[in-house]
């Protein structure tokens, strides 16, 4: 995890346990009910992880099956053509719009092709 995140997760800890020791203090809070709130605060927790690793984390790779593809410089036909990619090329999906894909080569270049022109891997 990113220094971020685990200040985000420390600043949580702290908050949920102060609220926890108020609500004991001023209630008649069995430990019953304490046991089932971190049962639930885990399963919170490890589904926003999950999320969060599928989001950000997960690889869109693809490669190229079209002979040459054309990639633009905006997601329509007419827009400027900018280089062309041949069949085997593997490219980075940074965003998708509709059918079409935005993509990054190895070398830092970027453009538009359709997405029928490649296929992802997982």
């Amino acid at each position: 995890y990113s220094t971020k995140n685990w200040q985000i997760f420390a600043i949580l800890s702290i908050w949920i346990t102060l609220i926890i020791q108020i609500f004991r203090r001023f209630t008649n809070f069995k430990k019953k009910y304490l046991l089932r709130f971190f049962i639930l605060l885990t399963l919170i927790l490890f589904s926003i992880n999950y999320s969060s690793y599928q989001k950000n984390y997960r690889t869109n790779n693809a490669i190229i099956f079209s002979s040459s593809v054309a990639v633009n410089s905006a997601p329509t036909n007419k827009s400027t053509s900018l280089f062309s990619l041949h069949s085997g090329t593997k490219v980075e999906m940074i965003d998708e719009i509709g059918n079409w894909v935005n993509i990054k080569i190895a070398n830092g270049n970027s453009g538009w092709i359709q997405k029928y022109n490649c296929k992802f891997l997982d």
